[in-house]
């Protein structure tokens, strides 16, 4: 089996920069929903509900599709996957700015989430296999940051524009300028790759591709845990954001949907500080993954203590517990492009990026719906003492895992 890569320093640069823009704009057009949420509510166009709904069906359909593009993008062209999805992402946003029909826009954006399902494991696989070697370690701590980007600049477009509509407006011609730009670069990078010949790789990873077999290795791994750990997390790293400005809207009478926006567009640039927190005082100490996302779980508790005040705690206080908030789930995030690369010597990688980011597109979709449902029956006091059980509860999981998860790190 052959693998091609690139041994051209700068074409890896410029591919790198590709997949980080790319990925940073698609994360930015998927949150579309999400960052012009207190927009759509406070205007009585839809529900917190109905648009909860859109986002949580959006990543229905592609966590479903997730395992097949994990398979597809191991099979066929990667590249093509990927620049499938960036254009099927162009139409969805045009359709939804010409037509705002709660049942079109439903349609559209769950077959949106279908198309765009191999893009991630597509990216990924392109990052771990494909780029110079040396740049590949470091290229997986910048990728993490394209969520924290796309998030900024979804919420900060909301914020801005005079229509949320407008949102999807600009998502499209976006889009359309990364499809050219990915088409162009991917292909100039591809002329300049060289041909890997795996048959020539060391003994000892061949046995290691042959002997453990993937379901095996996931399984041995406390990968299925981790699994629910990653799935915990995003219900804070995006769930919780998502209805932060609602919930800050509703919970302060002072605060006016624009300001709530600002607010929430404010902590998803603080949450980006948390990928560099990660690097600088987790992982270059710890190198088990699974112990750095238990230590970030630890600090996460008592700031979801703190959130079970709002309302009655000063705004300023509530704001600064989500900062913190957002900057410790944003450093978990960043850890899961580690646990993936975990499996880049056994072949697989592909397969393991979807599974993973399948738990995120999970975790999203389930408190896009179940938060403003929660929200809206229970009330944010409730809703904030059930957020501090669930992490409770992944606390406990990711502290098994850390024995189970050490097989995984290879021994010096």
């Amino acid at each position: 089996m052959n693998q091609k890569y690139l041994e051209n320093e700068r074409q890896s640069y410029y591919l790198f920069l590709a997949i980080w823009i790319v990925y940073s704009v698609l994360n930015m057009t998927k949150n579309c929903y999400s960052g012009a949420m207190a927009a759509i509510v406070s205007e009585g166009i839809l529900t917190k509900s109905q648009t909860g709904a859109i986002g949580a069906m959006f990543y229905v359909v592609y966590t479903i599709c997730q395992l097949a593009g994990g398979f597809f993008v191991e099979k066929y062209s990667a590249s093509k996957l990927v620049l499938i999805g960036i254009l099927g992402a162009v139409l969805a946003n045009f359709v939804i700015y010409f037509n705002q029909n709660y049942i079109v826009m439903m349609v559209t954006w769950c077959l949106n989430g279908a198309i765009q399902s191999a893009t991630y494991p597509g990216l990924f696989k392109i990052l771990s296999t494909q780029l110079y070697p040396a740049h590949r370690h470091n290229a997986v701590f910048y990728f993490s940051l394209t969520a924290p980007a796309g998030y900024f600049a979804s919420y900060l477009c909301a914020a801005l524009v005079g229509q949320w509509q407008s949102n999807f407006l600009i998502s499209a011609i976006l889009l359309l300028l990364m499809a050219l730009y990915w088409f162009l670069t991917y292909r100039t990078s591809e002329e300049k790759m060289v041909v890997h010949d795996m048959e020539k790789m060391s003994r000892e990873d061949r046995d290691k591709n042959k002997n453990e077999g993937t379901f095996k290795l996931i399984l041995l791994s406390g990968l299925p845990l981790i699994w629910i750990v990653i799935l915990v997390q995003t219900f804070f790293n995006q769930g919780i954001k998502s209805v932060t400005s609602v919930m800050l809207m509703e919970s302060y009478s002072q605060i006016s949907a624009s300001f709530a926006t600002g607010l929430n567009t404010v902590m998803v640039a603080v949450g980006a500080i948390g990928i560099f927190f990660a690097r600088k005082f987790l992982l270059s100490r710890v190198k088990n993954e699974s112990l750095a996302m238990t230590i970030l779980l630890l600090l996460i508790i008592p700031v979801l203590a703190v959130l079970m005040f709002v309302g009655k705690w000063p705004l300023a206080i509530v704001v600064v517990a989500l900062s913190f908030l957002s900057l410790f789930v944003t450093a978990a995030y960043m850890i899961n492009g580690y646990i993936v690369g975990r499996f880049a010597p056994y072949g697989c990688v592909g397969r393991v990026s979807a599974i993973v980011n399948g738990a995120a597109a999970l975790g999203i979709c389930i408190s896009n719906y179940i938060f403003p449902k929660m929200a809206e029956g229970l009330g944010w006091f409730m809703t904030t003492k059930i957020w501090f059980f669930i992490g409770v509860c992944a606390l406990f999981l990711s502290a098994v895992s850390i024995p189970l998860w050490k097989k995984m790190i290879p021994s010096k």
